[in-house]
């Protein structure tokens, strides 16, 4: 077993952390393979290494050594002696280099005694091409064979990905092969522009194939780090490439080597430059990092940009087959939209910004689909349960018409007839009432209330502040409490008798507290069969509120307006038969949904004054029925809607925030 004081460092000039992976490496091969060099083991060990080793585990051979051996103790021994003695071979290839610089004696490591230093070769371009042989054969790819099989097998089980990049996926809540296809790329940086050194403009960012010329390293501000100056031609001019704190890269640009790099042109001395560009070895294989639209996924930490990328580029490589095209093809051709394996790997590595933006197209497409269809089951189960048809009382309604001052516009009297004929259904009505301030919304959801009063039922309207809900106390009390509805004989005196007048001292107290409770004054106290309004407030005090429940409950009370106070499990109703809620956007699907759970599937209404998202959500998907108030009545100022952006305000205000300050000192 290797103790921590046992370990060396390969190179001096590599980043050093806390473990020196070549010698542990070298150990374990020499051990067997038997997973022995280190505890508690090879993958542990690995895993922490490469969150420690920062730039190094972005070079290709570092990246491709560590995905060869990735879940190593789960390999049986002679795939370990394979991949290792691999894996092996690429970390020596980063120390063989045929420029000056590394023909200089190398300082030996301290106390090596188990491992040599591998010599250079004679040919620095024939160590150069054996590396990119190397590459090819040892491709992730290649040496895996990585197969995908099912969609819903977990990251941590391909050899690929390994656990620490699992659990850092894990983090973005990406947890199985069909998670990591739909982990887009939250933006893209754009080297697809290949140009030639001579033809370079200033400012613009370029990507260009180069020829490694020289390479030497110089001093940086930081006298604890030094920086890499790469002189590169590709035989119309030369550039000078600059890498800072990255001394240990040197190695990687031997001169003959062919590279590709991305970046923004500067000029400095009079000649061209990029300062740490994006690169990689130039192969005949498809670029990943370079030379095109580069996708930029979310991170998190213990996940790195290039290894996530080559990552995400082999898993969509080898499992977008065995996604499902769900859209017949005549909707795709009709739709002119790309096929769901297709637009996945586009997506994710597109070949051209017109194609990226096709793939987004269908993707979104998809989506929005898929909401649609969830909105309509939604309503499918909701107005699949059976209701309570109520009958329409003509009476009662013209009761109504007699107490108004003015007529009802005709958009009024359209939606009317659009809730009336709900309501007569055996299921339970859907509605969206949409019209601007002053359009007459309120009075639209008190004739629905009236209805469904004048068929034994209660209502509630829910508003979502008590101001608000004061408002709507008032306006329908006032207008209501002299409409006449039927009453059942069981629960009515005769009209002509004063009831009170046969109340004892106790029942005329109580009635007096529940007239007190729920704000209904001696002026618009309801007529013997007027329509009786209450307000629930959610500062009563613990008795207050126990009696205002008990009248609700009992079904003394006809209509209850509140707020959220109305949500609340104690608030209990006899039967109630109609919701309505004003400012629906205000509130969430399950607060809705909670205030529907008060009764047997009770008809509902909801009101907004303004085309918001979520309402032309609710009724464009199909969520909602919709009645739209597209008239004022007589009188009326228009309404005018504007979209202002947040640097009109001062603009459309005519005051900045400093002139503001001002007054309100002044004030």
């Amino acid at each position: 077993m290797i103790e921590r004081n046992d370990l060396v460092y390969a190179c001096d000039d590599c980043p050093r952390p806390d473990y020196p992976a070549g010698q542990v490496l070298a150990q374990e091969q020499r051990l067997g393979c038997e997973d022995s060099a280190i505890a508690p083991s090879l993958d542990d060990f690995l895993e922490s290494w490469r969150d420690t080793a920062r730039d190094a585990s972005d070079l290709p051979e570092v990246n491709q050594a560590l995905t060869l051996l990735l879940n190593y103790g789960l390999q049986p021994t002679p795939i370990r002696q394979e991949r290792l003695a691999q894996a092996l071979e690429l970390l020596r290839s980063l120390f063989r280099s045929g420029d000056s610089a590394a023909n200089e004696p190398a300082e030996q490591p301290a106390t090596n005694h188990h491992e040599p230093r591998p010599s250079a070769p004679a040919s620095a371009s024939k160590a150069s091409s054996a590396t990119r042989q190397r590459s090819k054969a040892t491709s992730p790819s290649a040496s895996t064979g990585m197969t995908i099989k099912q969609l819903d097998l977990p990251l941590e089980q391909l050899d690929l990905v390994g656990r620490t990049a699992a659990r850092s996926f894990k983090r973005l809540g990406v947890h199985t092969v069909a998670d990591l296809l739909y982990h887009f790329p939250h933006r893209y940086d754009d080297y697809s522009t290949q140009n030639q050194i001579a033809n370079a403009e200033v400012g613009s960012v370029q990507t260009m194939v180069v020829t490694v010329v020289n390479v030497r390293t110089f001093p940086t501000r930081n006298s604890n780090s030094t920086g890499i100056e790469v002189e590169v031609q590709d035989g119309s001019g030369v550039l000078k490439v600059v890498f800072f704190g990255s001394s240990w890269m040197v190695k990687q640009f031997t001169p003959g080597r062919q590279i590709v790099i991305s970046g923004k042109i500067s000029e400095y001395r009079g000649m061209y430059q990029m300062s740490s560009p994006k690169w990689e070895p130039f192969t005949d294989d498809e670029l990943i990092h370079t030379g095109r639209l580069v996708p930029v996924h979310p991170l998190t930490r213990g996940l790195h940009e290039r290894n996530a990328r080559m990552v995400i580029k082999q898993v969509v490589d080898a499992a977008t087959p065995l996604l499902e095209e769900y859209l017949p093809e005549p909707v795709r051709q009709r739709q002119q939209l790309l096929d769901l394996h297709e637009a996945i790997r586009q997506i994710h590595f597109p070949d051209s910004q017109a194609i990226c933006d096709e793939a987004r197209r269908r993707l979104g497409f998809d989506e929005l689909l898929f909401i649609q269809l969830g909105v309509l089951q939604r309503r499918l189960a909701w107005q699949g349960e059976m209701g309570f048809p109520l009958k329409v009382d003509q009476a009662v309604f013209d009761r109504l018409r007699s107490q108004l001052p003015f007529a009802l516009t005709n958009a009024q009297e359209r939606a009317i007839g659009d809730i009336c004929t709900d309501i007569q259904k055996a299921v339970p009505m859907a509605r969206l009432l949409q019209g601007d301030v002053g359009s007459g919304k309120t009075l639209v959801a008190a004739a629905s209330l009236l209805q469904v009063i004048a068929n034994g039922m209660q209502g509630a309207l829910m508003a979502p502040t008590q101001i608000l809900a004061e408002q709507h106390h008032r306006g329908l009390q006032k207008l209501l409490s002299k409409v006449q509805v039927p009453r059942s004989a069981s629960s009515t005196n005769d009209p002509t008798t004063d009831w009170k007048a046969q109340l004892t001292p106790a029942q005329q107290q109580e009635l007096a507290d529940i007239k007190r409770l729920l704000d209904i004054t001696s002026e618009d106290e309801p007529t013997h069969d007027g329509v009786r309004v209450g307000l629930l407030k959610g500062n009563l005090g613990k008795r207050d509120r126990r009696r205002v429940l008990e009248a609700i409950e009992q079904g003394n009370v006809d209509l209850v307006v509140g707020t959220h106070a109305l949500l609340s499990e104690q608030v209990q109703f006899q039967s109630l038969g109609f919701i309505c809620i004003d400012e629906q956007h205000r509130f969430g699907v399950e607060q809705r949904e909670r205030l529907k759970q008060k009764g047997f599937n009770p008809h509902m209404l909801v009101m907004t004054a303004t085309p918001i998202p979520r309402s032309l959500t609710l009724a464009i998907y199909g969520d909602l029925d919709t009645s739209v108030l597209d008239e004022l009545p007589p009188g009326r100022q228009e309404i005018k809607t504007r979209w202002i952006r947040s640097f009109e305000r001062e603009k459309r205000t005519g005051i900045s925030a400093a002139n503001s300050m001002r007054v309100a000192r002044r004030l």
